[in-house]
């Protein structure tokens, strides 16, 4: 059953519920309050027929008529003339004519002087009222019995007993369509919640629920919404990550392959051809470069997964002492390759490795040469502004297309792989590099336009003056 139709029940239930007893109480209340008065009316009618019999003994005593004084077929037909007219029953019986058999014996049983007492009967769907009191005259006593008739009071209460239901029955079918309506409304939100989670289930986390209450369940739309970016974003990056991973997979296999079928083709050669010593050098030097590349890139893959296990022991390091090892390491390199190399330095400090510092901007400067096809210049800067320190590689080469900046620290990733696996690249070291500037806390930002150049910009916190 659905969670509306639960609270549309529920609802009804406890208006009907609620109807019924406060309508029984109300009728209940309206019914004693006429039964009482009815009590007060008998019992003041019994005491106005005391007082008025009491009232013609003292006459009758005061003309000296002492042998009527208990008479009671007199006093009973006086009595009766005076009533005639009103719907009132009186009976006078004296307490020595009263027994078992007699109708007033049982109300008269416990009856004493100066009491009252009063009983209901039931007859034939007719309620009539006894009241009943004692009379002391002379010797004797006399009972006063005076009858009403209540059968009205009950059936009022009937009435209103079927009024009432008809009434209930009226008010909690309107209820229930108000309250359906309601529910609807109040539900709606969690209708729409839970809609929102058997997409978000059906594997589509880009889903949102669009819940503007101010209560509870719009808070807890705000909390899904939130856990479901959350989801969202933890999913793409397993899914980026589970890519990387088959990309460096095959990557790996593929570099892996390419020296290795150039290694055993030239080697098989050697073992089963006769060749020229020409020939066999060529052979000779394509192993030992292929090796190279090899060793190479075993030694990087060996820095990742050592970088990947171990900290760094961080040292203050002056940067133009940085820049100037990193320009006698790679100058040569460069002006081989027909690229020179312009080095401007800041006066600024910076804590990390010195060792794996000078890695990162080597492994950007042989990029950097490489990508500037034996022409130009690549200029190594640093600057230092609001203790930030920037260090930056700049080439006016080939550039990288957009569409690779976000890959290009991916291990493997080449953007021109011929031209790197020519050059001896394996598309490890801009990884390498990305993983010690995170290390250091730093933070790597590459700006490329193709044909026009490329910009490697690395920030770090600069150093206190000690």
């Amino acid at each position: 059953m659905k969670f509306r139709y639960k609270v549309l029940i529920c609802n009804i239930i406890l208006v009907a519920v609620a109807i019924a007893i406060s309508g029984y109480l109300l009728i209940r209340y309206n019914y004693e309050m006429n039964l009482e008065r009815a009590f007060t009316t008998a019992l003041e009618e019994n005491q106005l027929l005391l007082t008025t019999i009491e009232s013609d003994v003292a006459n009758r005593i005061l003309q000296g008529d002492y042998e009527s004084l208990a008479d009671v077929d007199m006093i009973r037909e006086e009595l009766e003339q005076r009533l005639e007219g009103t719907q009132t029953e009186v009976y006078l019986q004296k307490a020595e004519e009263l027994d078992e058999g007699s109708p007033f014996y049982n109300l008269t049983l416990s009856l004493e002087k100066g009491q009252k007492t009063y009983t209901i009967e039931e007859n034939g769907g007719t309620y009539r009222l006894w009241c009943a009191s004692i009379l002391g005259i002379e010797n004797s006593q006399i009972y006063i019995i005076n009858v009403k008739d209540i059968t009205e009071v009950y059936d009022s209460m009937g009435r209103q007993i079927s009024f009432y239901r008809m009434v209930m029955i009226i008010a909690v079918a309107v209820c229930s369509v108000l309250m359906f309506f309601i529910s609807m409304l109040l539900t709606r939100s969690i209708k729409t919640l839970a809609q929102v989670t058997g997409t978000m289930a059906g594997g589509d986390y880009s889903v949102r629920c669009h819940i503007r209450a101010r209560d509870e369940i719009g808070e807890l739309g705000a909390y899904f919404n939130k856990m479901a970016a959350a989801v969202e974003h933890h999913v793409a990056a397993l899914k980026e990550e589970n890519r990387r991973r088959e990309d460096f997979v095959a990557n790996f296999t593929h570099e892996l392959k390419t020296p290795l079928t150039a290694v055993i083709g030239y080697s098989d050669m050697l073992r089963s051809k006769q060749m020229s010593e020409e020939n066999i050098q060529i052979a000779a030097d394509y192993i030992f470069s292929e090796g190279k590349r090899l060793e190479a890139m075993s030694m990087k893959l060996f820095d990742l997964i050592l970088l990947g296990r171990t900290g760094i022991d961080q040292r203050r390091i002056y940067v133009p002492d940085l820049l100037e090892s990193v320009e006698h390491t790679a100058a040569p390199i460069m002006e081989k390759r027909g690229v020179g190399l312009r080095v401007l330095p800041c006066g600024a400090c910076i804590m990390g490795d010195r060792d794996l510092l000078k890695t990162v901007f080597i492994n950007m400067l042989d990029n950097a040469s490489k990508a500037s096809r034996g022409r130009g210049t690549v200029n190594l800067g640093a600057f230092c502004k609001s203790g930030v320190v920037l260090i930056m590689v700049e080439d006016h080469g080939c550039g990288i297309p957009e569409e690779d900046l976000k890959k290009i620290t991916e291990a493997f990733y080449m953007v021109d792989k011929s031209r790197s696996r020519k050059s001896g690249g394996a598309g490890l070291g801009l990884t390498l590099a990305s993983k010690i500037i995170d290390l250091h806390g730093g933070r790597l930002k590459i700006v490329s336009q193709v044909e026009k150049g490329t910009r490697m910009m690395v920030y770090f916190k600069e150093a206190a003056q000690e």
